[in-house]
């Protein structure tokens, strides 16, 4: 990639403008948006309520060199100064070491690495990928208490409701889905601006954001000093069109940082151990906490699953069940109606298939309601009207809102006892029981298999066949999208 200033400023704005296209192309629109207010505490507020609290803070004037000067940057008379490191090209700095907030911990090579890079270079864009059990949440928090440290604002996302708990949980700071951070208008356009008043912006699990929406995240990320994304390459890509988190892993352009050390308690895991030999391309070790529950017949598969549920006593918020499709016995479509049937209640069912307790699965994004395709929640009552259209349900969802759906708006929801691989991206349970079966095998794959592994916080159940688990590990999928931002990637290596 060529040097000089103008690279240096520009690569970032092309990169936001290229991932746009595809938007663009579809003819989506933009429209007003609502700043966000960002607390004393760093955190950075996206709710309504929290909008209102306050204007946000106005950034400081910038320095003729176009950025601004943040605690614990070069002085004047450091090397191009006020130049951004341009993509591609932030190698390590001369003395640079990781100090202040961070130096008690004991960070391997690589997260020490992916700590100096966002905390002392600030690359615009740069991406922290690994596996589970390697360390990626011990870094998003020294990374955040060396912001803290040096008065630093940042703003974490997700893009999913759960994936944000789970972020929240795991820094101890507030963290919100992309589409409340960066707000929604006119039936899902984006406008840019709204992170403006944070220094650093950190998307979680990033392999899950598709082109368009990581568009969004570019374009409104253009005045914040560093864009970290941070994810595991190897799960699959998004259900949308484009994989741009894929792209910029293997791009070689942006500054990347790979955690590959398993930490030893997380070792001691049976369900961490058998994701890395999955992810090897070797079968899986079987476990205390990584169990196969062997079924030859198929028609037997939802049956099996019920009694697994109810020998381990699984609780319905925290188990789920994972199968690779919708359709035939061993679907999600034949196990929700089973594990509907199990559970021992004369409750009317609306429309067939929804009754009080019901687990939900909002299908679409509904910017009305506020409610992302993929979030979960339980029914809390039903109404059935003299007409579909005058039907009515309320959802609790996970993350504590409740909606209220009627007439076509239910048509949004479907049953979620299971779901399939990629409606599971983004979202832990304690549980996760994964069908494998030949009369799935079709649809089976190292990928499939490993998200469903990943899944699990403490348990992982398999139901089906020993062979089924082996054809998936050896059956690897590679995942190509043509994509523009995957050629402009391309284009930026060839020229660098």
């Amino acid at each position: 990639m060529s040097g000089g200033p103008r690279a240096a400023h520009g690569s970032r704005g092309r990169l936001r403008r290229d991932a746009r296209q595809l938007e663009e192309d579809r003819g989506g629109s933009q429209s007003s948006h609502r700043d966000l207010h960002v607390p004393r505490d760093g955190s950075v507020g996206a709710d309504r309520d929290e909008a209102r609290a306050g204007p946000p803070q106005p950034r400081k004037p910038r320095s003729p060199a176009g950025r601004d000067r943040l605690p614990g940057d070069p002085g004047p008379g450091a090397s191009r100064a006020g130049q951004r490191p341009q993509l591609g090209h932030a190698g390590p700095r001369a003395g640079a070491t990781v100090t202040g907030a961070v130096a008690s911990l004991q960070l391997t090579p690589d997260q020490e690495r992916a700590v100096e890079l966002a905390t002392r270079e600030f690359p615009p864009v740069m991406v922290i990928t690994g596996g589970p059990g390697t360390g990626k949440s011990t870094v998003l928090r020294a990374v955040l208490d060396e912001y803290r440290a040096r008065g630093l604002r940042s703003i974490l996302m997700a893009p999913s409701g759960k994936a944000a708990v789970r972020l929240r949980e795991a820094t101890g700071r507030q963290a919100y889905t992309i589409h409340s951070a960066l707000g929604l208008f006119n039936g899902g356009a984006f406008k840019a601006g709204g992170v403006e008043v944070a220094d650093v912006a950190i998307v979680d699990e990033s392999s899950m954001v598709d082109s368009r929406v990581m568009a969004a995240v570019f374009e409104n990320t253009q005045h914040v000093r560093t864009l970290i994304l941070v994810g595991d390459a190897d799960q699959l890509p998004p259900v949308q069109e484009g994989c741009p988190f894929l792209d910029l892993v293997r791009s070689r352009v942006v500054p990347t940082v790979r955690l590959t050390h398993v930490h030893r308690q997380a070792a001691e895991s049976g369900i961490i151990r058998a994701a890395h030999q999955i992810n090897r391309g070797r079968s899986p070790d079987w476990s205390e906490d990584f169990a196969l529950v062997s079924c030859e017949d198929a028609d037997e598969i939802p049956a099996i699953v019920a009694r697994v549920i109810r020998e381990r006593q699984l609780q319905p918020e925290t188990f789920q069940v994972l199968s690779p499709q919708k359709t035939r016995v061993a679907g999600v479509n034949s196990l929700n109606a089973y594990l509907e049937s199990q559970r021992g209640t004369k409750a009317p069912l609306l429309r067939e298939r929804f009754r009080a307790g019901t687990r939900v699965i909002q299908t679409t994004n509904d910017y009305e309601l506020g409610v992302m395709n993929g979030e979960q929640g339980f029914v809390g009552r039903v109404e059935a009207g003299q007409r579909p259209a005058q039907d009515q349900l309320w959802v609790r969802f996970d993350q504590g809102a409740e909606h209220h759906y009627q007439g076509g708006k239910i048509r949004s929801l479907q049953p979620a006892w299971a779901v399939t691989c990629h409606k599971s991206q983004g979202s832990q349970w304690d549980t996760v029981i994964f069908v494998a079966h030949k009369s799935v095998g079709f649809l089976l794959s190292r990928s499939l298999l490993y998200v469903a592994v990943t899944r699990a916080e403490t348990q992982v159940v398999v139901v089906g066949q020993q062979s089924a688990v082996d054809m998936a590990v050896r059956k690897v999928r590679d995942v190509r999208r043509r994509t523009l931002l995957g050629l402009w990637l391309a284009r930026e290596r060839g020229a660098a």
